[in-house]
């Protein structure tokens, strides 16, 4: 799989009024795509590298528009945690990255996420791993604003994610290099904006594989 590092840096108000970079708050997030180049190209037996450089670009925006189309990432938190937060209170907390793989923290906080204190599992919750959901087991969760926080690892293999969704992703981008869609405006191989891919205009064969892997709220 293919990483895709973000680099951002925070910024402090300097005395003149103006924002100058504040090096303790720079940080990197990383995301993953979910095929690569040699991968892509096997599978249509492509050996030309003409087309590599458009490839990547419409792999890495394909595989961001898919993640954000399901409302989950599906392969950013196989390994490394992640921090969710759910303020519906009730009886159960719905997690986004599916499947749970691991809880490595439960806390809540009743002054709208300044403060949090850590619940052992079993003490305020357990994780139910046929539903792949947070259960209370004490009078609910808590209500409010950031009121529980969790951290946790989930999702799918980045190097075997599931057939139907590798297949998704691979039509996609085939769908695009093709020029099946049009785009809004035009774009060069090395500033590629995917803006064009819409839920409205997706396939509908790929769009019924991608909507069981959505993560809807209800």
């Amino acid at each position: 799989m293919v990483w895709v590092y973000q680099l951002s840096a925070g910024y402090n108000l300097d005395r003149g009024g103006g924002w100058i970079p504040s090096t303790p708050f720079v940080f990197i997030r990383v995301f993953m795509d979910f095929i690569t180049i040699d991968e892509y190209k096997a599978s249509q037996d492509i050996n030309s590298t003409n087309q590599d450089t458009l490839i990547s670009g419409i792999i890495t925006r394909v595989s961001a528009f898919i993640k954000n189309y399901c409302n989950r990432s599906l392969i950013d938190y196989y390994t490394s945690d992640k921090i969710e937060y759910w303020s519906a209170g009730g009886d159960i907390v719905l997690l986004k990255e599916a499947p749970v793989l691991s809880i490595t923290s439960v806390a809540f906080s009743y002054d709208y996420g300044a403060t949090y204190e850590t619940i052992t599992a079993g003490a305020g919750w357990a994780l139910d791993k046929e539903l792949d959901v947070l259960v209370s087991t004490y009078g609910g969760f808590p209500a409010g604003p950031n009121a529980v926080r969790v951290t946790y690892k989930g999702g799918y293999d980045p190097d075997a994610p599931p057939e139907d969704l590798k297949q998704a992703v691979i039509e996609l981008i085939t769908y695009y290099l093709k020029n099946e869609a049009t785009p809004k405006r035009s774009t060069t191989a090395t500033n590629l904006a995917i803006e064009y891919i819409t839920s409205s205009n997706l396939p509908a064969h790929i769009k019924r594989v991608l909507d069981n892997y959505r993560y809807v709220n209800t």
